[in-house]
């Protein structure tokens, strides 16, 4: 059974969430909205023009340089420089900026989607419901001042060429359904795949507003362009969107059993922090949100393309250095079967920690061999040790020591 998909139009009028026709309805099948979201597009030019790299890389030639023209002028705004400054105390970057775009209203008023105090487990705790508004209120400002309206205006054909090839490719490639599938029906749920014009990661963000309604978020960036520059899209990225969306499922999991995983995670991440880092994942808790949606991942290999599917997606993930990957997937076929023993993953969950716990007792004779590069922080802007600051409340900047460690020969 496929996911009905419906493709996404600008509503130019409010720059608010996206709207799609409507799609037929389907007995516990997610209608998928492929669209264009003018509050993912603010974000991106705000923390591009702060000099965030990851938002500095965009392949599609004649939208950067638009952008640029457009708003380059404005580097120098009030809202970009407190882009910078959360970046640099609060390390507001990647998939935080993402995560407010989807908490917001919409791309002019910027109203709180849902009350930002107390903080919504949705928004990511890099924000503050202070530092949140801050931005929001100069944003505001910027959105009028740099005349964004009319610059989403005059790109909206560039937008429907990419919102309709992704169409057309989940609509051939996708089975979404798994996710029901796999992880239970979540009724009245909203799933949207977003195209981000200046992006070339992807994240995976989720809102659930006031009255309950749950919406996943798929962003998915624009990574490959035909030969007129138009943005095109293969088979290889349908993983990279189902990672995204499963990582909705996944990190509350995590959140929620942290405890008992970060003592493993602890053991494991020294191992490859390296390799971690250069990913942009920073610690145990980011490992243990890779590792769980990785190994989803693989299930959904298996039960699409079968046992050599998911064998090629396991070697991908230990070059990526989640080496525990695979088996992890194995431990989630216990959980995986019909019928299923489980209510639902969290219910399962114990039999994860069980696993890690074990992999971290013998993680010698499993990664002995790997140099394991250890980068220790110490100070404010390190993960953890945001609430450290000098005695007038400035910021202080982290020091940074990194040595090699191997096993020592017997």
């Amino acid at each position: 059974m496929k996911v009905p998909v419906s493709c996404g139009v600008l509503l130019l009028l409010g720059l608010g969430p996206v709207v799609g026709s409507e799609a037929v309805a389907e007995k516990e099948v997610p209608r998928v909205t492929v669209t264009v979201d003018p509050r993912v597009e603010l974000m991106c030019i705000i923390f591009r023009l702060a000099g965030n790299p990851e938002y500095c890389q965009g392949k599609v030639p004649s939208y950067v340089r638009d952008v640029d023209r457009h708003f380059g002028p404005f580097r120098n705004h009030a809202v970009v420089a407190l882009a910078r400054k959360l970046r640099e105390t609060r390390w507001v970057s990647y998939d935080a900026v993402m995560s407010m775009a989807v908490h917001v209203t919409d791309a002019v008023s910027l109203q709180e989607r849902v009350p930002f105090s107390p903080q919504p487990a949705s928004l990511d705790a890099r924000w503050t419901p202070e530092s949140a508004r801050e931005f929001l209120g100069l944003a505001r400002t910027f959105v009028v001042e740099t005349k964004f309206a009319e610059f989403l205006g005059r790109h909206e054909s560039l937008y429907q060429v990419g919102i309709q090839r992704m169409r057309k490719l989940l609509d051939k490639e996708a089975h979404l359904e798994w996710f029901d599938r796999f992880f239970g029906p979540r009724h009245g749920a909203e799933f949207h795949v977003v195209l981000g014009l200046l992006n070339i990661g992807s994240y995976g963000v989720h809102c659930t507003d006031p009255n309950g309604r749950e919406t996943l978020y798929s962003i998915t960036g624009v990574w490959s362009v035909d030969f007129r520059g138009l943005p095109k899209f293969g088979a290889h990225v349908v993983p990279t969107i189902v990672h995204e969306i499963t990582h909705s499922y996944t990190n509350p999991l995590v959140d929620r059993f942290a405890e008992p995983l970060q003592k493993p995670g602890e053991i494991l991440f020294p191992y490859v922090a390296d390799a971690m880092r250069k990913q942009a994942y920073s610690g145990w808790k980011t490992l243990m949100y890779e590792s769980l949606v990785r190994a989803c991942g693989l299930r959904y290999a298996l039960a699409i393309g079968g046992p050599a599917a998911m064998q090629k997606a396991a070697a991908y993930e230990s070059s990526r250095s989640f080496h525990w990957v695979g088996e992890l997937a194995e431990v989630l076929g216990e959980y995986d079967k019909d019928p299923r023993e489980y209510e639902d993953l969290a219910a399962f969950f114990p039999r994860i920690i069980a696993f890690f716990e074990d992999y971290a007792k013998n993680v010698d004779a499993k990664l002995g061999a790997i140099k394991a590069e250890k980068e220790h922080y110490f100070g404010p802007n390190a993960e953890g040790y945001l609430g450290f600051y000098r005695q007038k409340g400035i910021p202080l900047a982290p020091v940074v020591v990194r040595f090699q460690t191997r096993r020592a020969d017997p």
